[in-house]
């Protein structure tokens, strides 16, 4: 059976919302982020979890059970669940299942993983799951720059790894894109073009570029987090005050159309607040449809413009002139990278 039309309806019904600023929503959020795991084999610079005391979660991964009380009505109304926030997804061993749960009833459905923790069989279940895109984080393509961010990473292991995915990914003929996510540092800023050399190495579907951000956990960076920053227009900040440059005044869509679910279940308005500041409900106490119009949810889209104004999580939000400060939203196929692979700085 289609979905496609009540999906529609109901993303509809969400745009109808933020427009004519309803405080409560009658519909389902058209898209999710999903943290499977909040723990990590990683310790990331910038990263909440390398940070003490910044995440605190009560379970440390989510149920099969749990999600699947969640999701059970709300799978035939989302159009998207991404399968990641703070911690590794592929440390859950549900996650394969999961996946399954939602995209056989026309869910988009997208991991995010840093390529490490590899087991054979769990990949191939998670290439059959049905689950619409795979991206692993490479980050680099310079491998000593790679163990200063990837605290813990293997670099020669995670190319390995990359070789393995794409080889499990031709055996089983699955429909699934690998994409390979790099990130622009200090380091890359001016050879962002030997990305392209890189990349050509493997036989990957996409290739996705991002620049770095800065958490709500970081208030004030040490000198070590902040020597990833890039120091031309690739900073998606003003260097003094760690803020969005050109930051439009425009209400955030995000608390109308999407939220989080962490691994406990606790309900995060989006993915920038990390450390659970504003918690506005528990995806495992009752149908998603109330959980997204409690009274703390209400409330907070009554007052987002001057949360907007105040909150860290929204003045380093970089969601509304993303256009501007990525590449290019760079994200190439095959075909694409090919032609055509020039950066400029805007």
């Amino acid at each position: 059976m289609d979905f496609t039309i009540l999906k529609h309806l109901n993303a509809k019904i969400s745009e109808i919302a933020y427009k004519f600023n309803w405080k409560l929503v009658p519909a389902y959020p058209e898209g999710v982020m999903v943290e499977p795991a909040s723990v990590c084999n990683l310790k990331c610079v910038l990263c909440p979890i390398s940070k003490e005391g910044a995440i605190s979660r009560k379970n440390k991964f989510i149920k099969l059970k749990q999600f699947k009380k969640t999701f059970r009505i709300a799978r035939l109304f989302i159009k998207y669940i991404t399968f990641w926030n703070y911690g590794e997804p592929l440390l859950n061993k549900d996650l394969s299942q999961m996946i399954n749960f939602v995209a056989r009833f026309g869910v988009n459905t997208q991991v995010s993983t840093n390529g490490l923790v590899f087991d054979h069989d769990n990949i191939e279940k998670i290439l059959k799951s049905g689950l619409s895109k795979l991206i692993i984080s490479v980050d680099t393509y310079d491998s000593r720059e790679y163990a200063k961010y990837r605290r813990g990473g293997n670099f020669d292991l995670l190319e390995r790894n990359i070789k393995k995915i794409l080889y499990i990914k031709s055996r089983v003929k699955t429909n699934t894109s690998i994409a390979l996510q790099f990130i622009i540092s200090r380091h890359n800023q001016e050879e962002v073009n030997k990305i392209k050399s890189f990349f050509k190495k493997f036989n990957a579907d996409e290739l996705i570029i991002k620049t770095i951000g800065v958490g709500s956990a970081f208030i004030r960076p040490s000198d070590q987090e902040l020597y990833f920053l890039p120091t031309n227009n690739f900073l998606r900040y003003n260097p003094k005050t760690l803020t969005v440059k050109d930051k439009s005044n425009l209400r955030c869509k995000y608390v109308w159309k999407r939220m989080v679910i962490c691994s406990d279940g606790a309900i995060l308005p989006c993915c920038r607040d990390q450390v659970g500041k504003f918690t506005l409900g528990n995806a495992f106490r009752g149908s998603l449809l109330m959980q997204f119009n409690t009274y703390k949810y209400l409330k907070f889209r009554k007052e987002i413009l001057d949360i907007q104004k105040n909150e860290i999580m929204c003045l380093r939000c970089s969601e509304d002139i993303k256009k501007k400060i990525e590449p290019g939203s760079v994200c190439l196929s095959q075909s694409q990278y090919n032609k055509n692979f020039d950066f400029k700085l805007k």
